[in-house]
């Protein structure tokens, strides 16, 4: 390394920086951090180094006056920057409390062995333009006795008044704090203490409500018991309204909200008509792996493979038809031209209540057999075409009579 005017203007600086955070930070008065960067002969960083330095702290016009001298191992960090504390090495010579740190000019020299051993070629020596001032403010205080505080605005402030017993016993200082500011006094927090604080659900127990509109609200019957048992509150509970007692959710209790699932798979069904349905076959195992019984059926009916229907392959078509629909463009000119055009996705969402709204003027419809078909006619039209039996002889001896039901 290098012992050039700037570099050793860079490694002063770092002496000062160490000096300030000694002064705001070391516990000890006889500590001195000292930092610099260690180049090879290449001016290459030493980074992650292990490194042998010897500091000396010497005095006098040609920093020939030995003072104290001590050895260090570090290592350096990714930056080629090595860390020691001056008062912390192994000693070779004097004390640091023995400095006179009035027989100034004072500098440290500092020897590297880039090796980690004591072969020590890199020398830096740097003046210390400013000694350490917490050492020297203790052999001074020693000399002269307590330091008197001479600023006016300190000795006027607040601060003036705090120690080093006040800072280490603050929580004992409050405590025994007389509060003379007559808003706080007159204030609602005057009554709180620091037991109040630390208890203060207690407080809140033992509180005794006064206010006459909180008496009179629902809020007045909740205790802290019924907050802690919300749940065991409301299995206990007796219902009273008659509109709740009427209905078909009083018979739903919590352990039937619980165990829904269950109930479910127990319950046995009386309805023949649901019987006679599709719906019969569907069980639980099918409802909750619905998804999967799709990917996984293989379809086997001719019908269903010969048709449009037999090239939807999976719940990804099924999911995207609606998208499909919707960015499909009609070409057809005889769509156009019906009623159908005009039918959209919020008519056949509203449909139902469309006709159940509906009433026909139209009085060509009214004087029709149409008129007397209802709903309940058309879901039970499959039902009476299957028991109806054709007794017209025109109907046989015409083509319609060959079509079967199959056929539609």
């Amino acid at each position: 390394m290098k012992s050039s005017s700037k570099k050793m203007n860079r490694n002063i600086y770092f002496i000062f920086l160490s000096f300030f955070s000694t002064i705001l930070f070391s516990q000890s008065p006889d500590l001195i951090s000292y930092q610099t960067i260690i180049r090879n002969s290449n001016n290459e960083l030493v980074a992650n180094t292990s490194i042998g330095v010897l500091i000396s702290i010497l005095s006098g016009s040609e920093a020939n006056v030995l003072w104290y001298q001590e050895e260090h191992t570090v290592k350096t960090n990714l930056n080629g920057l090595a860390y020691v504390i001056i008062g912390k090495g192994s000693i070779h010579h004097g004390t640091m409390s023995g400095i006179d740190w009035s027989k100034g000019p004072f500098y440290i020299k500092s020897e590297t062995d880039p090796n980690g051993g004591k072969n020590y070629t890199l020398v830096i020596v740097s003046q210390l333009l400013s000694v350490p001032y917490a050492i020297f403010a203790e052999s001074a205080e020693n000399v002269t006795g307590p330091i008197t505080e001479l600023d006016p605005q300190f000795n006027a402030s607040i601060s003036s008044g705090i120690t080093a017993a006040d800072t280490a016993y603050w929580n004992k200082n409050l405590s025994s704090y007389i509060e003379t500011e007559p808003l706080f006094n007159a204030s609602i927090s005057k009554g709180i203490h620091a037991v109040d604080t630390a208890a203060w659900n207690k407080k809140l127990s033992s509180y005794t409500e006064t206010d006459p509109l909180f008496y009179a609200s629902i809020s007045s019957g909740i205790t802290a018991a019924d907050t802690a048992a919300w749940n065991k509150n409301q299995s206990s509970y007796i219902e009273t309204e008659p509109l709740f007692n009427a209905s078909i959710s009083k018979g739903i209790h919590a352990v039937d909200t619980a165990a829904w699932n269950k109930k479910l798979s127990s319950y046995t069904e009386t309805d023949p008509l649901f019987y006679a349905s599709i719906s019969s076959g569907i069980t639980a195992a099918d409802t909750t792996n619905w998804n999967k019984n799709l990917n996984s059926h293989l379809e086997t009916i001719d019908l269903i493979n010969a048709s449009i229907a037999g090239g939807i392959i999976n719940s990804a078509d099924t999911a995207a038809w609606y998208n499909f629909l919707r960015s499909n463009i009609e070409k057809d000119p005889l769509f156009y031209e019906s009623i159908s055009s005009g039918i959209t996705a919020a008519d056949t969402a509203y449909w139902n209540k469309n006709l159940s709204s509906y009433i026909e003027t139209e009085p060509l419809f009214n004087a029709s057999i149409s008129k007397g078909i209802h709903a309940v006619d058309t879901a039970a039209w499959n039902k009476k075409l299957s028991s109806y039996t054709e007794t017209d002889p025109l109907f046989y001896a015409s083509i319609s009579s060959g079509i079967t039901a199959a056929d539609t």
